[in-house]
């Protein structure tokens, strides 16, 4: 009868559901807080395991920010984020950026013929700012464009009575100093 009674609870136990899984017992919320403390390589691996994991991590805003920022060699630095911001406003910019940098969609070239040589040309604070000799230069150069490089359209030159041989240009004070030397 011993045998019969073991074999009995073998059987019983063979239909019995399989134990569940640690991960099954932990709620959504505290399995979030433990993949915080993990890298991207290991939050991706836990997406792999089945598929309440990998939805989990995919619906999660939080945790695809952190897999965006670590996996891209980034992290938001102390004070940097704006008191209104969240996690999804971040995320949404982190993407629209690097989408953009892959659909990079560059202009072609934008020409302006000069009414005369060019002698000096400067990079400074987001503008290109070219002096060339005017018509009848024969004591140095008269006139000056300053271009935007947001807005390349080519202004009109400035034309100055006197000839100059250095310049500084403010665009925050609209200032532009001229120099005879």
């Amino acid at each position: 009868m011993l045998p019969i009674l073991s074999a009995l609870r073998s059987f019983v136990n063979m239909l019995k559901p399989p134990s569940r899984c640690l991960l099954e017992i932990l709620s959504d919320e505290i399995m979030i807080q433990i993949l915080h403390f993990c890298n991207y390589q290991e939050i991706l691996r836990f997406a792999m395991t089945c598929k309440r994991c990998y939805l989990l991590v995919m619906t999660t805003t939080s945790l695809q920010l952190h897999l965006e920022l670590e996996s891209n060699g980034l992290e938001i630095a102390p004070g940097s984020a704006e008191a209104n911001s969240n996690y999804a406003l971040i995320l949404e910019e982190l993407r629209r950026y690097h989408n953009a940098w892959l659909d990079l969609n560059l202009d072609g070239p934008h020409e302006k013929t000069m009414s005369g040589q060019m002698v000096k040309w400067r990079l400074n604070q987001g503008h290109y700012t070219i002096v060339h000799l005017g018509g009848a230069a024969l004591f140095g150069p008269r006139s000056l464009n300053s271009v935007p490089l947001s807005n390349p359209n080519f202004g009109e030159d400035i034309t100055y009575d006197q000839p100059f041989h250095e310049f500084y240009v403010d665009r925050a004070q609209d200032l532009v100093v001229l120099a005879d030397i």
